[in-house]
């Protein structure tokens, strides 16, 4: 027991430095509100911490600059600048500045070890007290019950507080910036109405077998790596060689590459195709993942999702549907959407599940929502919903399209857009033409009207 209450309680002297370094030499008014939202004086384990960081508010509250001779007065007034360690600590401490992002979780790890010294401390006075000759152990209790609900009242009201102006203030900055925006899709009416891949959101794109949903992520995997934005994907069926064929059928536009027998008769043609798009087909291939490679259980999507998620913009899994979750099905949806939620909310990540819908969904009328895979887990937690769906037969629609004209279309795909919270398109549909031949999707418009009803299929 003594090598217990006798030990170092909770904190972080690194993250503390950081925090009052940051904090000092800020000029952002929603880097100085975070912090102050986030610690406060008593936050911080080292006295002399305590000290500095109660000077640089109180000259901010004051309007005063709060730097290394403003806060070196302070102390000095008050007779610490000794204790601190003088003006060299002064001038080591404040020079070790992290970035604003950074800053911001160190202040929340400082305050999480001040909850936990809290915790620390308050149940050592109960022992303590429980050693006292005649003491009243239900007084005891009630005491540290008391004490314990107004530590999480005040604990609460802080985590109000942290969601409020400061976090808007920084949201609609970097939205004015341009440094928050939704990376686009290979189609722009897609792109502009649904607004699905924004930072931190997650996008469902649901299919059948056969509808293509595959060729189309392949195809946003190569316009994203052109356009320099960082992407990987995790492919749950076929290994990487599989889908670096498709990857050369796509570039070339020549759906034969992935007939074995035509490769047989026409030998070197596939190689020479290889050799003309290696670059593209190489920078696109270090993006793919596979089941053989990685550990394709959700649990362990959910780590190559928090392992790639620093390092990427966008993420994908195809299909999400096919993830080993064991018998509990429902509870292993639902750990896995809470922790994948944490992890694109800390990095910032866009992240796109493929599915299928479920068993005999569609028979009936339209699918919707209740019908992905994955059911209502799936479909709450993510942002935007896309359905794709294949005619047997090609339909004709009146479309408007990217140019705003109205014109009258055949198409063999239609994408629905299920929901939409970041965009406006939810509920609309477009048109799309898959050319089989050069695995290519052409966007035709939004769907204004079906006029012709002819080999019609539900949706």
């Amino acid at each position: 027991m003594s090598e217990f209450f006798d030990q170092t309680p909770p904190c972080n002297s690194d993250a503390e430095r950081g925090v009052i370094s940051r904090y000092c030499l800020a000029t952002d008014p929603a880097i100085i509100t975070a912090i102050e939202a986030t610690v406060s004086a008593p936050s911080f384990y080292h006295p002399d911490h305590q000290a500095i960081f109660r000077a640089a508010y109180a000259l901010r509250r004051s309007g005063i600059t709060a730097d290394m001779v403003t806060i070196a007065e302070a102390l000095k007034r008050n007779n610490l600048l000794t204790e601190i360690g003088g003006v060299a600590y002064l001038a080591e401490l404040i020079t070790c500045c992290p970035s604003d992002a950074v800053a911001i979780d160190y202040a929340k790890l400082v305050r999480e070890d001040y909850r936990r010294r809290w915790v620390f401390q308050s149940k050592i006075d109960a022992a303590k007290a429980a050693f006292e000759q005649g003491s009243d152990p239900i007084a005891i209790i009630q005491n540290d019950q008391a004490r314990n609900a107004e530590f999480l009242r005040r604990t609460m009201q802080s985590a109000v507080r942290e969601g409020g102006a400061a976090e808007l203030e920084h949201l609609i900055a970097e939205t004015e910036a341009g440094r928050r925006r939704a990376v686009p899709f290979l189609h722009p009416i897609l792109s502009k109405i649904s607004k699905a891949l924004m930072p931190a959101t997650i996008t469902l794109l649901c299919g059948t077998p056969g509808d293509g949903k595959s060729f189309l992520v392949l195809a946003c995997l190569m316009n994203w790596i052109a356009n320099e934005i960082p992407a990987a994907v995790l492919m749950v069926e076929g290994d990487r060689a599989y889908h670096l064929n498709r990857l050369l059928a796509i570039k070339a536009g020549d759906s034969r590459l992935l007939d074995d027998e035509i490769l047989r008769n026409r030998p070197g043609w596939a190689s020479s195709l290889a050799g003309e798009f290696g670059e593209s087909i190489e920078q696109a291939g270090r993006a793919i993942y596979d089941s053989g490679s990685e550990d394709c259980s959700l649990p362990g999507v959910a780590r190559w999702i928090e392992r790639e998620a620093p390092h990427n913009r966008v993420l994908v899994v195809d299909p999400i549907s096919l993830c080993e979750a064991g018998d509990k099905r429902f509870i292993a949806d639902e750990r896995f959407m809470r922790e994948t939620r944490d992890t694109i909310t800390k990095y910032g990540n866009s992240l796109l599940l493929v599915t299928h819908p479920k068993t005999g969904a569609g028979k009936k009328g339209p699918i919707t929502l209740d019908d992905l895979a994955g059911g209502a887990v799936y479909a709450r937690a993510a942002e935007t919903a896309l359905l794709l769906k294949k005619h047997v037969e090609p339909k004709s629609f009146r479309v408007l399209d990217r140019m705003g004209i109205e014109q009258d279309v055949r198409a063999n795909r239609e994408v629905r857009i299920l929901k939409g919270r970041n965009g406006s398109g939810g509920g609309q549909s477009i048109a799309y033409d898959f050319a089989g031949a050069r695995l290519a999707f052409s966007e035709l418009g939004i769907i204004q009207q079906e006029l012709s009803t002819e080999g019609a299929d539900a949706l």
